[in-house]
């Protein structure tokens, strides 16, 4: 199965990290799978159908929920990546104070990927 970041990872795991360093807030980066950049507790793991429902409605989400199929419940910020009216993935956002200007960072980082990845 193709991922529409094969050739933007190392983009994705960069912002991931230069975000954790400036705000020392988790974000993750994910297809319509999985995380595909993020801590390493998140990389590589399926996405709950939470979180794939919120994706596949193509709005963004602020709430309680179980990121990953581990039964921990986070405060999250779900942002959908979209493409060509193609809902990719999504930025998500992992933390107990998420404000107005927090989002902005998030949806400003959807719209990197998606110019980077219409390029």
């Amino acid at each position: 199965k193709y991922c529409f970041f094969n050739n933007s990872f190392i983009l994705a795991q960069k912002i991931v990290d230069v975000f954790n360093k400036i705000y020392h807030k988790n974000i993750l980066i994910t297809d319509k799978d999985k995380v595909i950049a993020g801590p390493d507790e998140y990389t590589g793991k399926t996405l709950s159908t939470d979180v794939v429902d919120i994706i596949n409605k193509r709005n963004d989400s602020y709430k309680k929920t179980n990121i990953i199929d581990n039964n921990k419940i986070s405060n999250t910020y779900i942002y959908p990546i979209i493409s060509n009216s193609d809902a990719l993935g999504s930025v998500v956002l992992i933390d107990d104070n998420i404000d107005d200007y927090s989002k902005g960072i998030i949806k400003l980082i959807s719209a990197i990927l998606v110019k980077n990845i219409e390029e």
